[in-house]
This record gives structure tokens, sequence and C-alpha cells, in this order.
């Protein structure tokens, strides 16, 4: 079996550069080759303010023929500017459809996300009509597809990322990121908002609440933090993100009213960096961002009722002498792979711990060595629906919560949960795996694949 995993994972990686490779040229946004250093006029222009009706600049996409876009819930409509020109005509949607997400496709079709009924729609620009194309449990308040056709719905209400397929007609939601309740931990957000995914698949979220910018790495749910912490301004309330052909990270900061861009040494000000107002130099709850072909900064600048364009003004680094070398390689890394198998059963007779004030849950404690640390793919399949922990140290079922480092559980009664977790050589684990309803019982499997043979041992300790 380990061998047909291993081959999967490199015929993966060989297909997904080579989609990267064909279908990059159908990127519809801006992908400007900025420096870390790039500089942007302190001052910017108004590209806009109240064109027509009532007016709230929200989302906001520049193609890469510099046809600005522009959701405005407030009067249902989107506003387009082709060509950058002062003249702008407008899609006057259906009542029930109050844009909030905006995203085109090279096709010149507009997909958007409707704060009313969780759908997203597409304006088809050969017809000039509007149809729905798939359907979210509950809003998505940002939206972005990717170069496979995929769907990224921004659920913040539900604290997650699901995706849908354009090509699909399954009502089945992938989850991405997110386990459905609010948190901090690396598996969870909260409030998210925002979301950019690269050509490598990598998919960078605002988290909003949580003030930071995380990333997830494909088929990963435990993400890296690139921007922000936690219990600190450095980020207050993210709410969108972007990146450019560097891979650097440009971010609207809407609780700082300004725009922050990333460089190898941490976080900088690009645009209003002082304090909140209405001056050319200054935002008030910016809400989105898009790059033009030329790098130029675009922001709905949503309390000032305007779009705000801060023209780059120095692409270059020459700070001490030297420029910054921003060539991008990429290299295909074949890692061996071992598997570890394990069968058991929850039963009657297994220990019992209280979970969340309820009394009832069988449980079986699985204690985890490896031998060289590394990130671990953990495989479960059971015959019932299960609730799982991991716990680093030991497991105390009188106080469940204690040295928890990860939970899982699947509310839809699929029989099958994969989670990626990081293990240290000098550190026993806890796998505890229980059913996700009280007096339940279930049979289940475990596989463990990662860099070391993986020393699993059943116990009937507490603590280890």
């Amino acid at each position: 079996m380990i061998w047909l995993y291993n081959l999967i994972i490199i015929i993966i990686q060989l297909v997904d550069s080579e989609l990267i490779d064909l279908f990059v040229d159908e990127i519809s946004y801006n992908l400007p080759n900025l420096s870390a250093c790039a500089k942007w006029n302190l001052n910017g222009t108004t590209f806009t303010d109240k064109p027509v009706g009532t007016f709230e600049a929200y989302a906001l996409f520049v193609d890469t023929n510099n046809n600005l876009y522009m959701s405005n819930p407030a009067n249902r409509d989107i506003y387009i500017w082709p060509n950058m020109s002062n003249t702008f005509s407008r899609i006057i949607l259906d009542y029930w459809i109050k844009p909030y997400g905006l995203f085109l496709l090279k096709s010149g079709d507009i997909y958007i996300s409707s704060s009313e009924d969780g759908r997203v729609y597409r304006w088809v620009e050969t017809t000039k009509t509007i149809e729905m194309v798939v359907q979210f449990c509950t809003i998505c308040t940002s939206i972005f597809i990717s170069i496979r056709d995929v769907v990224y719905c921004s659920i913040t209400s539900y604290n997650q990322i699901g995706t849908k397929s354009l090509h699909n007609n399954s009502d089945l939601m992938t989850i991405v990121a997110g386990v459905g309740f609010p948190g901090s931990a690396a598996n969870m957000l909260r409030s998210p908002r925002g979301i950019f995914v690269a050509t490598n698949f990598d998919l960078y979220v605002a988290d909003y609440s949580n003030n930071r910018i995380q990333l997830f790495h494909p088929g990963e749910i435990n993400a890296i933090t690139v921007a922000g912490t936690l219990n600190t301004t450095e980020l207050r309330n993210p709410i969108s993100v972007v990146l450019d052909a560097n891979n650097y990270i440009y971010i609207v900061d809407n609780g700082n009213h300004r725009i922050v861009a990333s460089t190898p040494y941490g976080l900088r000000c690009i645009v209003s960096c002082t304090e909140s107002g209405s001056s050319s130099s200054k935002l008030n709850n910016p809400r989105s961002m898009a790059f033009d072909s030329f790098g130029n900064v675009y922001v709905t600048d949503s309390f000032n009722y305007r779009i705000q364009k801060f023209s780059l003004s120095n692409n270059s680094c020459d700070t001490n002498g030297r420029k910054i070398n921003t060539t991008l390689t990429s290299t295909l890394s074949i890692t061996t792979l071992y598997e570890s198998m394990y069968e058991s059963i929850v039963t009657r007779n297994s220990p019992m711990y209280s979970r969340y004030c309820e009394d009832g849950y069988f449980y079986e404690n699985i204690q985890i060595i490896v031998s060289k640390q590394g990130n671990y793919d953990i495989f479960i399949n059971s015959t019932n629906q299960l609730y799982i922990t991991l716990h680093k140290n030991y497991f105390d079922p009188a106080e469940s919560s204690t040295n928890l480092i990860f939970q899982q559980t699947d509310w839809c009664n699929v029989s099958q949960i994969k989670f990626i977790s990081h293990f240290h050589a000098d550190i026993t684990y806890n796998l505890i795996i229980s059913t996700a309803y009280p007096n339940m019982t279930s049979s289940f499997s475990l596989a463990l694949i990662g860099p070391s043979h993986v020393n699993i041992n059943r116990t009937s300790k507490c603590y280890s």
C-alpha cells in the first residue's frame, strides 16, 4: 500500500506542476512582479465616489485587461469601469441577489456570491444573463476560483472555508479549512473573510477575528500563521489578502485602516500608515484591494464611499547597494514514507469519560511514539461516527481538555477522518478515539504515514 501512496504523491506533484504551467495564462487577475521594498505614492487619487444611488464599496476585482469591477450590495448591482476609464456601466441584479464576493474568469463571466441565499451566481457575458451555478450552506462573504475551476467560499458564520467544483453538479461541499467552531488553534478560524488561492493551490485566509493571515497547504488542515499574531495589534481585523508574483502578501488591515505588505523581515505599511481619515493619503474601513497590470493598488475605501488608487512609484531594492533576487524556483522533493497500521474496537468494556458535561463516551487511548520528527498523515476508518482528540504527554479523562493539541469529528455521518499532525521524536502522544455520541461503540482502523515507522500501543493508563 505504501508504494502506491508514494506513487500517487509523485503523480499529483507532477500533474499539478503541468497544470500550473498549462493554465497560468488563464489567470484572470494581475500578479505584478514586485520587490520586497516596492513603494507607492502616499497620496492616492479618488478613482470614483458615490456614482449612483446607494453606494457601498465592497468587493473589488481588476482583470488582466485593467477592467475594474466592484460589488455594491447596498444597491444590488455591479459597477464596471472598462480599462480604468472615467465612465462606468452597471449590471443591475435581481432583487434577491445582494452581491458580496466577486470574481471573474478569462471568459469575462462574473461570479457573484449573494448575501441573501448562500448561492454563487454567474453573469454570462455573451448572453447578458445571470444563472445560479453552486450553492453553499450559507453566505459566502468572499469567493475565489482556482485554476482548477474550484470555487472557494469563505463561510464566515461557520468559521470554515468550503469548496465546490464548477464542473460537478453534486451538492457535496468539501471543507478545506476550519473545524466548524471558532478558535485560534492551527486548524481553526474565527470569522474568516478574504481568501486567495495561489497557483500551487496554497490557500491564504484573512482570519478576521484572530488578527492573522493563515496559510493552508493543499490537503493540510493545520495552517501556518504567515502574518499577524494573537493578542497584538500588529494586525487588527484583516479582511482581505492578495499575493503578487513573488508571493509577497498584501493585507487590507481593516481595523487599522491601512494596507500592509509582507517582507522577508516582517510586515510593513504601504498605504495609510498613520490613522484613519478622509484625505487622499488615508483610508477609513477599507474592505478589499486589487492590483492592475502595472502594480498600482486599488482599494475600496468603504466609509469614505470611494475607490482609492495608489500608484506604484518605486519597484527596486537598492538599500546597501543590493537588489533582492525575486527569481522563483521550484523543485520536486521525493521523500520516503512509511506506513504503520492499527485496528481495534471501542466496546462497552472500554474505559469511559465525560465530555461536554455529558457522560457515557467509551474510548480507546492509543499511544503514539515516532522515531523521526515530521508531518504524519493520520487516516481513520470506522463503522460509526467518531470523535478524535490528540494530546501531548498524557490524557486525563477527568480533564479531557488537558494537553489537547487537536480535535476533529465528522458531523456529516461519514465514517472517515483524515488529518495531519507534526510529531516530535522526544514526545509521547495520546490519540483518543471515542464515538461522536454517548453510549455508542465502533470498530475502527488507523493508518499513520510519515517519515518513520510509528510505535502504536494501546494503553489503559490515563497517564503516560
